[in-house]
């Protein structure tokens, strides 16, 4: 029981935490007309890493692998986790090989609108990353809390992009934001690889919801 609770207070304090950092950013965001781009996008930085070490650290302190410790935990995927974990991998793999592509394409002052490579697919490709390595570590590490997580996240991380754009976006670069906009209409999920993922997570939760059911 004590160890419980202090994994509850670890994990409380990790979410309020990751939501201070949403929305102390979504704040420096709506004044940006008092700040250089260049700053902005220096904190946009920090706020995305933070936000992928503060999620990645959630999801091992409530994986099932640390259930030596926390006899509370149980599976979530149960005999099926060698199947899923591979499935985990590739979404890891996936997000870390954008990353990879946008720092290779961004250079260190970003002071114009890039609107080649994987920013000819989708407009904010790094938050996409954040979301598939996050969800693959939850995959991996069998973490319930990582996965029910996964959808809040991706909902708050829409929510960024959208301040991103009205507030800062579309004020700096204007009629050509907007344009590119209109020319790529995906933020995060670029169809088709939008409905694979949807199919992907209603299989990983009808799997989920069908050991828990049958470990009642």
């Amino acid at each position: 029981m004590i160890k419980m609770s202090i994994i509850t207070i670890i994990v409380i304090f990790l979410l309020s935490f990751y939501f201070l950092e949403v929305f102390s950013y979504i704040f420096l965001l709506t004044k940006f007309k008092n700040r250089s781009y260049e700053k902005l996008n220096t904190l946009g930085k920090i706020f995305q890493y933070l936000s992928l070490g503060n999620l990645l650290i959630l999801i091992f302190f409530t994986s099932n692998f640390l259930q030596f410790y926390f006899p509370e935990n149980f599976s979530y995927f149960r005999d099926l986790w060698g199947w899923f974990s591979l499935i985990g991998l590739i979404f890891i793999i996936g997000g870390s090989r954008i990353m990879y592509l946008v720092k290779k394409l961004v250079p260190q002052k970003k002071s114009k609108l890039i609107t080649k490579g994987i920013y000819g697919i989708m407009r904010h490709p790094t938050y996409l990353a954040l979301i598939l390595i996050s969800f693959g570590s939850a995959i991996i590490l069998d973490s319930i809390t990582g996965l029910l997580l996964i959808p809040l996240v991706l909902v708050i991380l829409e929510i960024v992009c959208l301040v991103e754009e009205k507030y800062v976006l579309l004020v700096k670069f204007q009629s050509q934001y907007q344009s590119y906009k209109e020319k790529i209409p995906s933020r995060l999920f670029p169809n088709p690889y939008n409905y694979l993922l949807i199919i992907i997570s209603i299989l990983v939760m009808y799997i989920g919801i069908l050991n828990i059911i049958g470990g009642i």
